[in-house]
């Protein structure tokens, strides 16, 4: 029997998914290859995952796992960690990752209150908020590669809440090296300023990878069912606001590009039942201008509707999308507007 030899794929650039950052993929010293490699399995994730609008952890977390897997291997953990329902491992929307910087603020303010006085005490409200946006970039793209690994250890067994815990930690051990006041680092946050101090203190860690997860579960009074309690009540403050404010910055699912905007439901309006079709369709079909005295059966074929207008699709559409409707027990009808 012969062998059949199947070809590697080209080494081209590929065109990431909308839902990472640019600046934010990072490759932690892989080769060319492998970071084509690291491009290819995260385009398949986000083909697969159309509802992913904002995700930008899931590149860097990729580029891990390839140091230690196959393409296939890595492909199978990303896919199973975004569809995890027990346990939250990456966000996939704008408004979640929101959740979760505002959540590690919040519990670092209960929890870790001598660093996050250290903190406030060295930059205004806003630019404090301004920092905690940046929470995950501190371990995913400040820590030492050595320090990350085990790190993402934990994170593969626990989900985020280890995140939230070593972002808390990083806050800690900071404090504790930049209290003194004739430390270095707390010459670097008056020369630099505490943002870039941070930053730097985390690509420095001057404490052994143990160091840094002993600090972080040693935290008290952290167990998941509160984060999840603040996360969840944080959630819908958010939401809530938006509602409120009208506010349209979160960015669309690619899935949903395709349905009627706010505008255009103003002409189409959307019902769902529970009941077929045959119930109202004597009303529905007075109403679009049908001269079918009663319901469709199959034999009958479409019904002989002419006076229908939409600013959507042009007649002859719309009598085909009604037509094939009419031949299901549909939960969705469109009411087009009654030609004047």
């Amino acid at each position: 029997m012969n062998n059949i030899t199947i070809p590697e794929l080209p080494d081209k650039p590929i065109l990431l998914p909308p839902f990472v950052e640019s600046g934010r993929c990072i490759p932690y010293h892989l080769t060319r290859k492998g970071r084509n490699v690291a491009d290819r399995v995260v385009c398949v994730l986000g083909y697969a995952n159309p509802d992913i609008t904002y995700s930008p952890a899931i590149y860097p977390i990729t580029s891990i796992l390839l140091h230690y897997m196959t393409e296939e291997e890595c492909y199978n953990c990303m896919a199973s960690l975004v569809a995890s329902k027990n346990k939250m491992f990456v966000t996939q929307t704008k408004q979640l990752f929101e959740v979760t910087w505002r959540t590690v603020m919040q519990i670092t303010k209960k929890h870790v209150k001598s660093a996050a006085v250290h903190l406030a005490r060295h930059c205004p409200s806003t630019r404090s908020e301004r920092i905690f946006m940046d929470w995950l970039w501190w371990i995913l793209q400040g820590l030492p590669f050595t320090h990350l690994v085990r790190v993402m250890d934990c994170f593969f067994n626990e989900g985020i809440k280890v995140f939230y815990r070593t972002s808390m930690a990083i806050l800690l051990l900071f404090y504790k090296h930049s209290a003194p006041q004739n430390s270095e680092w707390m010459n670097e946050i008056l020369t630099n300023g505490i943002d870039t101090a941070l930053t730097k203190f985390c690509k420095q860690m001057p404490v052994t990878p143990t160091k840094v997860l002993r600090t972080a579960f040693g935290i008290r009074a952290l167990s998941s069912a509160y984060i999840s309690r603040v996360f969840v009540k944080t959630e819908m403050l958010l939401k809530s606001r938006t509602v409120l404010s009208g506010s349209r910055q979160l960015v669309r699912s690619r899935s949903s590009d395709n349905l009627p905007t706010s505008q255009s439901q103003v002409n189409i309006q959307m019902m769902s039942h529970t009941l077929t079709i045959r119930e109202d369709i004597y009303e529905i079909c007075k109403i679009l201008g049908a001269h079918s005295p009663g319901a469709r059966v199959p034999s009958m074929g479409t019904y002989p509707i002419y006076n229908i207008r939409s600013q959507v699709v042009n007649q002859e559409e719309s009598i085909f999308f009604f037509s094939f409707s009419l031949s299901l027990p549909l939960r969705h009808i469109f009411f087009f507007n009654k030609q004047q």
